[in-house]
């Protein structure tokens, strides 16, 4: 049954609760990973750390000159693990900051593909199937553990085409 104006902004709220949901749990799973890896993330996490955060330049990195993407990951990493480092109220260690924003953007990207999908099929059902399979990805997702371009640049591409439905 097509959701009518008063059910469509039900289903919206509910997901939204289930998606704050769904971070928190990812959190607390992600707690429990060791999350320094070693291929190009460990080149990422190494400049964020060892230059940005201590504001040392990054100078010249042949994977950085290869992979120029993750020139501004490193950088944006770097100053969330500062500023995690320098808070006073920040509790945990200062790298699982990333963790963090990793499992915010994948928990909005989730949301936003929901409501795309309910906004387009109108569809009750098919929302739902859409929240337990994107559940099941973000469950999947190596990347919510671990400081990567892939994760960061997910929610853009989601969030440009739920707003040009709106």
């Amino acid at each position: 049954h097509p959701l009518n104006e008063k059910w469509d902004v039900i289903v919206s709220v509910i997901l939204c609760a289930l998606f704050v949901g769904v971070y928190f749990i990812s959190v607390r799973i992600a707690r429990e990973i060791a999350f320094h890896l070693p291929w190009d993330i460990g080149v990422v996490a190494g400049v964020a750390i060892n230059n940005v955060a201590k504001d040392v330049p990054i100078g010249y990195y042949f994977y950085l000159a290869i992979y120029k993407n993750n020139i501004p990951i490193s950088y944006i990493l770097g100053k969330l693990y500062q500023w995690a480092k320098e808070s006073a109220t920040y509790p945990f260690n200062p790298q699982f900051i990333w963790v963090q924003v990793n499992c915010i953007l994948m928990a909005l990207g989730g949301l936003f593909s929901c409501l795309a999908v309910k906004r387009l099929t109108k569809n009750p059902v098919v929302t739902i199937l859409t929240f337990l399979i994107n559940v099941l990805l973000i469950g999947l997702s190596a990347w919510k553990i671990a400081p990567y371009t892939d994760t960061y640049g997910l929610l853009f591409p989601i969030l440009c085409i739920y707003v040009y439905m709106l």
